[in-house]
C-alpha cells in the first residue's frame, strides 16, 4: 500500500475508527529481514532496518498520527537476536545520528511467552517524540535451503 510522499510501500497499515475522520489516523508496521551478514557495518540489514525502517518515522515519510508505530524484524538468518540487538543500539548510537534516538531499543514484556519484544523512542524532524515497538520473529529455521 503506497504511503503519501514516500519512495518506499507501507508493509501493514491497521487503521481505526477515526481513520474515516482523519485519514492519517493509523498505525504502520514496518518490516525487515535481518541476517548474520556483517551484522555492524553500515550496509548490513541490521543497518536497513535503521535506514529504511526506524528512519522513515523519524522523517515523517510514514504517518507517526498516533506518535506510535511499530517494526518487525524477520530473522533470516541463525543468530542470537539479543546480540543482535545490542549491534543494532549500537548502530544507532554511532553511525545513525539522525534516527534521533532518545532511547535505543529497550527490552520489554508486554507479550506473554514471548521473548523478542523492545521500544524505542525517536524524536521525528518536527522534533515531536515518537515511540515505536520492534518485534523480532526467528525465521531461520524455515528458510529453503537450512
Amino acid at each position: 500500500m503506497p504511503e503519501d510522499n514516500d519512495s518506499g510501500r507501507v508493509d501493514i497499515k491497521i487503521t481505526t475508527q477515526n481513520t474515516l475522520i482523519e485519514p492519517k489516523a493509523y498505525y504502520i508496521i514496518e518490516c525487515k529481514r535481518l541476517d548474520n551478514q556483517t551484522p555492524t557495518g553500515i550496509s548490513s540489514l541490521n543497518a536497513k532496518y535503521i535506514e529504511y525502517g526506524i528512519k522513515r518515522f523519524v522523517e515523517r515519510k510514514y504517518s507517526t498520527y498516533y506518535h506510535t508505530n511499530g517494526m518487525i524484524g524477520f530473522v533470516v538468518e541463525q543468530m542470537d537476536i539479543c546480540v543482535n540487538i545490542t549491534t543494532i543500539n549500537n548502530l544507532l548510537k554511532n553511525n545513525f545520528a539522525d534516527a534521533n534516538t532518545e532511547t535505543v531499543l529497550t527490552s520489554l514484556n508486554f507479550i506473554e511467552n514471548f521473548k523478542y519484544q523492545y521500544s524505542s523512542i525517536h524524536k521525528d524532524i518536527g522534533n515531536k517524540r515518537i515511540k515505536l515497538y520492534h518485534l523480532m520473529f526467528d525465521f531461520s529455521g524455515n528458510m529453503e535451503g537450512k
